[in-house]
């Protein structure tokens, strides 16, 4: 399924053979949309440096949860993966791929375990996630 190999191209940016230490918010906002745009076409990515985070909403509608569950149990398996350790050089610990009625966090703290984020008012989570993909 495509959609699995979507994580791996979301770790463009620690692909690189720039120094990433010198990348820039609109750097690494470029190169997570180069990467996650052949999988996710309307994806849109917020870097986020206050709150330390690396936001690609998939701009996708009607995944399904028990696709974004497997998403979630694959991404331990992918290479890729442990190479987001990197992230802390860019002071970010946390990458979220948002689907439309739930997300998936990886944070460097938690050992790049995935975890189903849990969404506190899923009403304007899903508001807000509509408006910014423009549905």
């Amino acid at each position: 399924m495509k959609t699995l190999f979507a994580f791996a191209l979301l770790f463009t940016l620690v692909q690189q053979q720039c120094d990433l230490s010198k990348m820039t918010a609109d750097q690494i906002q470029a190169k997570t949309t180069e990467g996650i745009r052949p999988y996710f076409p309307q994806a849109v990515v917020i870097v986020a440096p206050k709150a330390q985070a690396i936001i690609a909403l998939t701009c996708s509608k009607n995944i399904g949860h028990e696709m974004v569950l497997q998403i979630a149990r694959q991404m331990p398996q992918q290479p890729q993966v442990q190479q987001l350790r990197l992230l802390r050089f860019l002071s970010y610990k946390r990458l979220v791929l948002e689907f439309d009625h739930e997300a998936i966090s990886l944070e460097v703290d938690r050992n790049l375990q995935p975890f189903m984020m849990g969404i506190p008012n899923q009403a304007k989570y899903e508001q807000d996630y509509s408006r910014t993909c423009g549905f």
